[in-house]
């Protein structure tokens, strides 16, 4: 699988989280930074006089003791939260950041060479120089340009004791539009993907994760850790298997994965390496997957596969198609009509790959499907049991049992329900004896991989 399929297809699992805000919406002057102190410093002392921590004298009551009109204090409007053009004009006007950022030659003699050389063959008005950084594996510059309402990054990358000449020996094909939190590829004068650097506006705060997994019940879970350059992270190598989450103000903006850029190569036609490379995409280094079962499924042509780690409970995986591409369903299918399953892509080359849970003696994962030129998950859910039960059972949160179906000889088990309507997925015998049962994590909207669930709120 070459690097431009995969990176179109893991692109739009990315992008497609929810509608991203207009790049090239009108960039807003953000607020003045002392009227802001100024506005919390009023509050807070109208907090400790409406609380008694100041204590009003009686003339104040007093109609005649009213101090004149001159003498009132200013009236100062409310702050609404930052927009997301406020924030996408705190990234377009951040200060250079990096590890050569206190190296004030080399900003300069880079900010003047690409405002110079690049400025006319770019058709804007200003360059900004937002990251400049040295690694062991490269130098990493990322410029914004603007032009009005419109703004654009480019990422370029050299050896690591590359000049100013080298950042821009790359071509300008490499432009991506700018949103409030900023994630591009840097790749090498040869054009090879190397790093992946995410810029986040100044005043917010970056955490990482590599650390999930489900418990025995089923249940999920995920630890962050701060990034320790706060607002930016730059990550080497050609593949980056992380989640990144990104706060500003006090509230999360942003829950992504970190892109996945690679230079060569691919998704090898091998079931056990396409599990580990998607479980390591989603954030999360897997067990050992192998094969729990394979087979064709209702309204589908080609063969399906389950994969699940050893040891239980992990992350399933279940592909259907011909395996050579897949692309990842994350989206939930809309309300509409729903096509009849079938593959993407031109022809059949692609593989649809829905990712759910497997525990011990059960495992459950939503179909994926077609809808509207991508793969989204719809309502029926693939359960596949080796316990021997006769039926499965789907059990909402008030253990009342909302969809069952029968388990057939190989194992197998469809069920329809709604996204959210679920809580556990429950194998029984013929007599309805309880066998085995897993948390079934879904959300009811938005995407998710995985437990997490991926969303932009600027």
């Amino acid at each position: 699988m070459s690097a431009d399929e995969l990176r179109a297809g893991f692109s739009r699992l990315a992008e497609r989280v929810v509608p991203m805000e207009d790049p090239h919406g009108r960039l807003m002057l953000r607020r003045r930074k002392r009227f802001r102190n100024r506005l919390v410093s009023i509050a807070a002392v109208t907090a400790t006089v409406v609380t008694g921590g100041l204590a009003a004298p009686a003339t104040l009551l007093n109609a005649a003791s009213s101090p004149s009109p001159e003498n009132l204090p200013e009236v100062v409007e409310a702050t609404p939260p930052p927009s997301s053009s406020e924030y996408l004009q705190r990234l377009v006007n951040a200060p250079v950041r990096g590890n050569l950022s206190g190296d004030p030659q080399m900003v300069t003699d880079v900010q003047r060479a690409f405002s110079e050389t690049t400025l006319n063959q770019m058709g804007m008005k200003e360059a900004n120089l937002v990251f400049l950084n040295r690694t062991k594996q490269m130098l990493q510059a990322v410029v914004i340009y603007t032009s009005g309402d419109e703004a654009i990054a480019v990422a370029r990358g050299a050896e690591p004791n590359g000049s100013v000449k080298d950042l821009l020996a790359g071509g300008l094909d490499a432009s991506f539009a700018v949103s409030p939190f900023l994630v591009v590829p840097v790749a090498s004068q040869e054009g090879v993907v190397r790093s992946v650097v995410g810029l986040a506006p100044p005043g917010c705060a970056i955490d990482r994760s590599t650390k999930g997994g489900f418990s025995r019940d089923g249940a999920w879970s995920r630890t962050y850790e701060p990034e320790p350059t706060v607002d930016y992270v730059t990550r080497e190598g050609h593949a980056v298997n992380e989640l990144w989450r990104v706060s500003c103000d006090g509230r999360v903006r942003e829950v992504r994965i970190a892109d996945d850029y690679l230079d060569k190569g691919g998704i090898k036609e091998n079931p056990a390496s396409m599990y580990e490379r998607v479980v390591r995409f989603s954030g999360l280094a897997p067990g050992d997957g192998t094969v729990q079962w394979r087979g064709t499924l209702p309204g589908f042509k080609s063969e399906a596969i389950l994969v699940a780690p050893q040891p239980r409970p992990g992350p399933a995986m279940l592909a259907v198609g011909p395996f050579p591409k897949a692309v990842i369903a994350t989206d939930l299918a809309e309300k509409a009509a729903v096509p009849s399953p079938a593959f993407t892509g031109a022809g059949e080359e692609w593989s649809m790959i829905g990712l759910g849970v497997a525990g011990e003696g059960v495992t459950a994962v939503r179909l994926p499907q077609p809808f509207g030129g991508r793969t989204v998950l719809g309502d029926r859910v693939f359960v596949y049991t080796e316990t021997g039960a006769a039926r499965i059972e789907a059990i909402d949160r008030q253990k009342k049992m909302i969809a069952t179906a029968p388990v057939s000889d190989n194992g197998v088990a469809i069920l329809t329900f709604r996204p959210g309507a679920v809580d556990e997925i429950r194998a029984v015998s013929s007599s309805g004896a309880p066998r085995t049962s897993v948390r079934f994590i879904d959300l009811e909207k938005g995407s998710r991989l995985l437990g997490d669930q991926l969303f932009k709120d600027w």
